[in-house]
């Protein structure tokens, strides 16, 4: 069943973000093009389109993506969704990997968008592709994406759990108890929780030496000449305990308070 439910549910999304995409892609193309004319009104007709397109793309993924998890979830269409055969569990990861795959997309197809416009642009004949790959760090990419897929999953049940929260009888019955006023505070927790960890610099980081090494070092101790990247360990930590703790509540919620309209 969980297989069927992502399966509708990408097949009820798809449509909509792939007209987003192909935009994108299409603008950067005439972008690229725009960039080999001397005449300076097809360059800025040409950049206006394109950054017309990623602003389309970055409003309507947001609603997109309250459609997917605000309206199936948290409106009338959840006596729908809530009828089906499946758990609190799968409702959530389904919603996780649905979101979760559209936004690492976005992504890949703004990156792609921006690589189109280089090469269209520079003349690629003077590019030196054989030492640029050369120079690149797999394990600063690696480190990067992971971090990128950590915290968008922390947003992701975030939203998730405000909608939860927003449709439940703890807020309706106590109208005056605004959910964004508890994801403010919940923030405001988190922070304090997390300045608590980085006082007197005592974090502690995960770095890419310049030789491709790793160590884990105190704040204090980053040889900031010598290291490439570094990412807070006590960051990852704190961002892994809040998306257990909010999932978890989330799911309580949808399984014993939630009150649709």
């Amino acid at each position: 069943m969980f297989k069927r439910l992502l399966k509708h549910e990408f097949k009820s999304t798809y449509k909509e973000f792939l007209i987003l995409f192909l935009s994108v892609l299409v603008s950067s193309l005439l972008f690229g093009i725009g960039l080999k004319f001397n005449e300076m009104r097809i360059y800025i007709s040409f950049s206006i389109v394109y950054f017309c397109s990623l602003i389309g793309l970055v409003c309507l993924s947001m609603y997109y993506i309250y459609l997917i998890i605000g309206k199936s979830l948290f409106s009338k269409q959840g006596y729908l969704t809530f009828s089906l055969p499946i758990s609190a569990n799968q409702l959530i990861m389904s919603k996780v990997i649905v979101v979760l795959t559209y936004l690492i997309s976005i992504s890949l197809c703004v990156s792609i968008s921006v690589g189109i416009i280089l090469l269209l642009g520079l003349d690629i004949s003077q590019v030196p592709f054989g030492e640029l790959l050369k120079n690149v760090n797999f394990t600063v990419l690696s480190i990067s994406f992971i971090e990128q897929f950590i915290s968008n999953i922390m947003w992701i049940i975030f939203i998730l759990f405000i909608f939860a929260l927003s449709s439940s009888g703890l807020i309706k019955k106590k109208r005056k108890n605004n959910p964004i006023i508890f994801a403010i505070v919940i923030i405001m927790i988190f922070n304090i929780a997390k300045s608590l960890i980085y006082y007197d610099n005592k974090d502690l980081y995960l770095c890419v030496n310049n030789n491709y090494s790793l160590s884990i070092v105190f704040a204090k101790k980053i040889d900031f000449v010598n290291v490439t990247y570094y990412y807070s360990i006590s960051q990852f930590v704190v961002n892994i305990i809040i998306i257990v703790v909010l999932y978890f509540l989330s799911k309580r919620i949808i399984e014993k308070k939630l009150e649709l309209q």
